[in-house]
């Protein structure tokens, strides 16, 4: 798809798309996500791995079931804004030019998975260090990133 998914019909006599919960869209060229997304109102995982996306819309935090997200080898991705507190999982390896991640706001006592391999422009502004402080702090977490030199960050 080399539209970006912008128009989104009308709600108004249809069941609505609440019954969609699981969305994959990996390699379909798609270069911008509307904030039409939020009409997912009960999506809980989203696989948009290898687009052209440079950026996910604002409206991303107001899908509350949402609980997993991959965004791999999205190259030209450079930030990931803030996400609903559902969100436990999140694959970003190989994003290469991503900038900016909005701190989690994880719920307590749920497990959390975050990968942001391979993302060097993330970790050299130190906000992976967040992260990871983000989600050990809301119980247990899983959290990983290719630097060498952790010790770095403090």
């Amino acid at each position: 798809m080399t539209a970006p998914l912008s128009a989104w019909p009308s709600m108004e006599g249809y069941c609505s798309y609440s019954v969609l919960l699981h969305l994959d869209l990996r390699d379909c060229n798609v270069l911008e996500l509307s904030d039409g997304i939020a009409h997912l109102s009960s999506l809980k995982s989203l696989n948009l791995s290898r687009n052209n996306l440079e950026s996910l819309p604002a409206a991303m935090n107001q899908l509350g079931c949402l609980t997993h997200l991959v965004v791999q080898g999205c190259k030209r991705l450079r930030s990931i804004p803030e996400l609903s507190s559902s969100i436990s999982y999140i694959k970003a390896h190989n994003c290469t030019a991503l900038e900016t991640v909005s701190k989690p706001r994880p719920q307590y006592e749920t497990k959390h998975f975050f990968t942001f391999s391979n993302c060097l422009q993330l970790v050299q502004t130190n906000l992976f260090r967040d992260i990871v402080e983000t989600s050990t702090f809301a119980g247990q977490s899983h959290a990983t990133s290719s630097v060498e030199n952790v010790s770095s960050w403090e």
